[in-house]
């Protein structure tokens, strides 16, 4: 890597569009044309191991592209992470590079202890409409984010500079 080498932080999120959802994503193929050397940082890595993410995203990261996956979260229960470790070069590597394991971080005072205390409440019929129109504008904002139209990528930033923005 060099100068030169164009860096992209960012997440799947950010990356897919709604119209990549055929043929793979379009700005790794926009990337791909630019004879840059490219660095892909990837926050939240784990989401990378979902089946729709893989098919239409990572399967398509080219070979020559620098990768570096981030996540607290480094296993799935679906063992999907396992696939997703190729794209990083995992075996090269022999695993994490930094490992900060959550017992450590409450050893080491980074973090309190947690005492988790379950309390039922019940709500009433004005509390449950609230709670239930607060849960439908949740909903609509989570699509909103995955259709883009919330998050998107200024393309123009990533193509003169070597920083990729998300605006």
């Amino acid at each position: 890597m060099n100068r030169d080498t164009q860096v992209i932080i960012t997440t799947q999120q950010a990356m897919v569009l709604k119209e990549d959802s055929r043929y793979g994503c379009a700005l790794l193929k926009q990337l791909s044309k630019s004879g840059r050397e490219v660095l892909i940082v990837f926050d939240e890595a784990h989401h990378l191991g979902a089946k729709q993410t893989m098919d239409r995203f990572v399967r398509y990261i080219p070979e020559n592209f620098y990768t570096l996956g981030l996540t607290a979260t480094p296993t799935r229960r679906d063992g999907a992470m396992d696939e997703v470790y190729q794209y990083f070069d995992w075996e090269a590597s022999e695993g994490p590079i930094y490992s900060y394991p959550l017992s450590r971080a409450v050893e080491d005072e980074v973090l309190t202890r947690v005492i988790q205390k379950n309390y039922a409440v019940s709500l009433n019929d004005e509390e449950n409409k609230s709670h239930k129109q607060f849960c439908e504008q949740i909903k609509d904002i989570k699509k909103r984010i995955i259709n883009n139209s919330v998050i998107r990528v200024d393309r123009d930033k990533i193509n003169s500079g070597s920083i990729a923005y998300l605006v």
